[in-house]
């Protein structure tokens, strides 16, 4: 809606005013040019309220009060917090060892995870389930990695060594993450058992923040991995909804691949300019999710991390008088100038080499 300024508004008053009246006195002239100024903030302030009805109107446009109370009727929801990953690690030691609830373990960046459930060396190596203590995906971690004891464990080796991932850390939702899925609800209506259905459904369970049905018609079965959540509480909420003679479900846990960028012959590789890198890279890596054949739009499929693409992105967060020569992108430590993630595969940045 196109509001006019106060001097436009005074100007249509006085006129309209002056020729209903028909005002020709000094006095007369004065009185008017009140009334019209008058008259021309309240219509300002009427302008001003009917934009705000108008824009409150529909999700893609409404401020962030109202889309709360759309998300709540629609999604059932308000926006997300931040997750934290919770992982199965490997310890090895000396038989008898312990490893106390509340011992802490950090990584490189001294992100802290916790131990929650006290755990007895029976032999020489044993699995241990480890919390972060922070959410969101600063304190993610990847299979194989590496975290060390913050203090030293009576007959247990410092490191322990991640083997899967039971639930992946999520970011907060910002608002215009909300908006989208409150939009997306709009769009997907539910079909009887379809692809769709169980991206629905899915997205019911806590801390879900995406779904990637896979079906294999042949084997007359669907493969759905999620992003964020428990695989437990999905598989539960799909098997109460999805018809009987429905495809059987296998439930797992979307598979997050670390993506690398190293940058040679960066001019200004300040403390500064490699924060705004990491964002922007971040933000990239948020856009990038695999192809979900009947549930994707055709026209908006970004499964792809390009090496083109990044030159890009660093370019633009960088200071404009700043500069560097070449870049590389590793997946999982493999140097490769395109990569497409498939088969609930998403890249999740693990920092500038």
């Amino acid at each position: 809606m196109n509001i006019p300024t106060i001097s436009e508004l005074y100007t249509d008053c006085l006129q309209d005013l002056e020729s209903q009246l028909g005002v020709t006195g000094f006095l007369t002239k004065k009185t008017t040019k009140v009334f019209a100024a008058v008259y021309a903030a309240k219509q300002k302030l009427q302008y001003i309220m009917l934009a705000k009805i108008a824009k409150n109107i529909f999700v893609d446009t409404c401020d962030e009060v109202t889309l709360e109370r759309f998300g709540r009727i629609k999604l059932n929801r308000g926006r997300r917090v931040a997750t934290q990953g919770v992982y199965v690690a490997t310890a090895t030691g000396t038989i008898g060892g312990v490893i106390s609830s509340g011992t802490t373990f950090a990584d490189t960046n001294g992100k802290l995870f916790v131990v929650d459930t006290p755990v007895t060396l029976t032999t020489t190596s044993i699995q241990l389930t480890i919390r972060a203590l922070e959410g969101g995906l600063d304190s993610a971690l990847t299979v194989d990695q590496k975290i060390t004891s913050t203090s030293p464990i009576l007959n247990v080796d410092s490191e322990i060594t991640i083997n899967s991932i039971t639930v992946s850390p999520l970011n907060a939702e910002t608002v215009e993450e909300y908006r989208q899925e409150i939009l997306l609800s709009f769009r997907l209506e539910p079909q009887g058992g379809a692809v769709v259905d169980y991206y629905i459904w899915g997205k019911e369970a806590v801390d879900v923040k995406n779904i990637f049905p896979y079906t294999d018609a042949t084997a007359g079965s669907i493969t759905i991995y999620h992003e964020g959540g428990i695989s437990a509480d999905v598989e539960n909420i799909i098997n109460t909804k999805k018809p009987i003679t429905a495809w059987s479900v296998t439930v797992l846990p979307a598979t997050n691949l670390a993506l690398s960028i190293s940058i040679s012959g960066l001019n200004d590789n300040s403390a500064e300019e490699l924060t705004k890198i990491t964002l922007a890279m971040e933000a990239y890596c948020e856009t990038i999710r695999p192809y979900v054949g009947g549930l994707t739009n055709p026209n908006a499929v970004n499964d792809t991390a390009r090496v083109t693409e990044i030159y890009g992105i660093v370019a633009a967060a960088i200071n404009d008088n700043n500069y560097f020569s070449s870049i590389s992108m590793s997946i999982e430590g493999n140097v490769m100038a395109e990569y497409q993630f498939t088969n609930g595969e998403y890249p999740i940045f693990n920092g500038i080499a």
